[in-house]
């Protein structure tokens, strides 16, 4: 899948470093066959085209083309978290993290990484912060979580700079 669309433009073009998981998360939750029936649709972005139909979906547009379905377990997964989804995409030898939200009509994606700069806190202090919860080590110019807990999952989600501010696609009538 061309390395997620260049994993995911270079972490979205914004010089973030990756954060890479072993597996795919929740652990312990089961992986979704489909879509939840209420996402199957097109959507739109001012650049970006994404259909979602049963089990396969498409992101067209200007910096990333990927298309790929639920039955290929080997490089995606999507697995409910309390009120929202998480889309894991196998990027070469780890899992990259997508928080999916769905409300009114919009889909929004964000991708858990460390954003380059930080207000409240540097790369080094989000790691720091990460392994009072998880196991992670250096990988290249990234970084691996290889053990996470459900507190700890919790956490990054609840993080504003890892999550980051994500991108919303509307569903076309």
């Amino acid at each position: 899948m061309k390395k997620f669309a260049i994993s995911i433009i270079a972490v979205l073009l914004s010089g973030c470093t990756a954060l890479y998981f072993t597996q795919p998360l929740p652990q312990q939750t089961e992986s979704l066959k489909t879509f939840p029936e209420s996402w199957w649709g097109t959507y739109r972005n001012k650049e970006d085209t994404l259909i979602i139909q049963q089990s396969a979906f498409e992101w067209k547009g200007k910096l990333i083309n990927l298309r790929g379905s639920l039955e290929e377990k080997e490089k995606f997964v999507l697995k409910p978290y309390k009120e929202i989804y998480l889309f894991n995409y196998r990027d070469s030898l780890y899992w990259l993290l997508c928080p999916v939200k769905f409300a009114n009509n919009k889909i929004k994606i964000h991708l858990i990484s460390i954003p380059a700069s930080s207000d409240s806190k540097t790369a080094e202090e989000k790691i720091a912060t990460l392994r009072q919860f998880a196991k992670v080590k250096k990988w290249g110019n990234d970084y691996v979580v290889e053990e996470i807990s459900d507190e700890a999952i919790e956490n990054l989600l609840k993080d504003e700079d890892l999550m980051g501010e994500g991108i919303v696609f509307r569903r076309l009538k």
